[in-house]
């Protein structure tokens, strides 16, 4: 399909530039009325339910929906080998995986891959899927251009998702912190444990033995 491109009275934008889909109204950016995980819930109880997605296709639709709505956009632009590797399927399987997600109308392919830049794809929402009112509100507004069209600097999908995320950054993951363990003491003329081999038992400083 090659790069979508928009005529302009200088000239077309250079098929890496993602301003025609901007314009176009194609690429949005997505205000939520509290978190995004209640609005993943839909997702999970409604979109997945009905359409009886297979494993591997909510597999692949958790993956585009956390880089597009997660970061506050209502797109995702993923290359079929992240899709590999995040999902641990094959290509051909991502391949047809996709075609399915599109039949059921939950993504939708706005534009190929081109050279090394990879497909940009438009997630749907469950209410957007199956078109039914949702009772959160969800608002889909135009992105502010940081390029004039008389600007032939290229930008990218890439460059998009760097200032998004420095919008919505992604929560960095909860770490487990163990309570400390207790220091024992040891007398100093403890005795090895019975049974344990002499190169097994370490020396304390004071010269005693643990």
């Amino acid at each position: 399909m090659g790069g979508i491109q928009s005529e302009d009275g200088n000239g077309k934008y250079h098929p890496f530039d993602i301003r025609p889909l901007i314009e176009n109204g194609t690429i949005q950016r997505v205000s939520l009325e509290g978190d995004i995980l209640e609005l993943g819930r839909d997702v999970l109880d409604v979109l997945f339910p009905r359409l009886k997605l297979k494993p591997v296709e909510q597999a692949v639709y958790l993956q585009l929906y956390s880089r597009s709505y997660g970061h506050g956009l209502n797109c995702a632009q993923v290359s079929s080998s992240e899709l590999c590797e995040l999902c641990n399927i094959s290509h051909s399987t991502v391949h047809t995986t996709i075609q399915a997600l599109c039949a059921k109308n939950c993504v939708q392919l706005v534009r190929e891959a081109i050279q090394h830049d990879p497909p940009i794809y438009r997630v749907r929402l469950a209410s957007e899927a199956l078109e039914y009112e949702d009772e959160r509100p969800v608002s889909f507004t135009a992105v502010a251009l940081p390029l004039s069209s008389s600007d032939q600097r290229v930008f990218t999908f890439a460059e998009l998702y760097a200032r998004a995320q420095s919008i919505h950054p992604t929560p960095p993951p909860i770490g487990i912190e163990l309570p400390p363990i207790p220091a024992t003491d040891v007398p100093p003329d403890a005795q090895p444990i019975p049974g344990k081999a002499d190169s097994d038992v370490e020396s304390r400083d004071d010269g005693g033995m643990i």
